[in-house]
């Protein structure tokens, strides 16, 4: 499966919480700012990591930095096509 396509699998709280992770919040500071229960979170972590298919959540930061960029050269040679 492309990666593109696996984050198409995530919900918007899983890309909610993704983004999170790429700020460098840990998951005690993002249950505390979503007012949710660390275990939800935790759980939200690793729903996004069998998603992504990866095995940590620096992994899961790694792709997702990867994706935005490419994301945004696509939308960038979009533009520029135009």
């Amino acid at each position: 499966m492309r990666m593109l396509n696996r984050f198409e699998l995530l919900t918007p709280r899983e890309r909610t919480i993704l983004t999170h992770l790429q700020n460098g919040l840990t998951a005690t500071e993002i249950a505390q700012g979503e007012y949710v229960g660390l275990a939800t979170v935790r759980t939200q972590i690793q729903s996004i990591l069998m998603k992504l298919g990866v095995n940590n959540q620096l992994a899961a930061v790694a792709v997702a930095n990867r994706h935005d960029q490419e994301h945004w050269r696509c939308r960038n040679c979009q533009e520029v096509a135009s």
